[in-house]
């Protein structure tokens, strides 16, 4: 009876140990080290786009900006979107895989007029990624124009 215990000590002992690390800390990747913490503060403004002062053309487009994680390890953001005119709840894709680590901040060129759009940001380095950032929304609708008191020709006139 000895023997059959001493047999299974090699093998219970090393996944002992490998679950002991597993639980009580961050994340661990396949990689062995672990995955970042999710971005936080994510806001994300729409742009109808229109002519521009200098009568340019602008396209629509919506800027995000977020807090990275600090961990210095990131190699890139995943920013993801979901259209809710045709995406279904919690269907999000990915609309850059490589945004630049060194900044926290995207601007989505391939939006269209008239849409609502939601936002996530993923953290990526060396053992995985991170959970995804909480969620953030921008539109590009028009806005009403309002114009400023004293600007218009019939109100200057007494």
């Amino acid at each position: 009876m000895t023997r059959a215990i001493s047999r299974r000590t090699p093998i219970l002992f090393p996944a002992l140990v490998v679950l002991a690390l597993l639980l009580p800390g961050a994340p661990v990747a396949a990689h062995g080290g672990p995955v970042p913490d999710k971005p936080t503060g994510l806001t994300a403004m729409g742009f109808h786009g229109g002519i521009a002062l200098h009568h340019d053309i602008v396209s629509p487009y919506v800027s995000l900006g977020w807090d990275g994680p600090g961990d210095t390890g990131i190699t890139h953001y995943r920013i993801l979107r979901r259209d809710l005119d045709t995406h279904a709840e919690g269907r999000f894709m990915i609309i850059d895989g490589g945004a630049a680590p060194a900044g926290t901040a995207y601007i989505d060129h391939t939006v269209e007029k008239n849409m609502r759009y939601v936002y996530r940001i993923v953290a990526v380095n060396a053992h995985g990624q991170s959970p995804p950032s909480g969620s953030a929304e921008a539109d590009t609708y028009l806005a009403a124009i309002v114009p400023f008191p004293g600007l218009d020709d019939e109100s200057s006139e007494e």
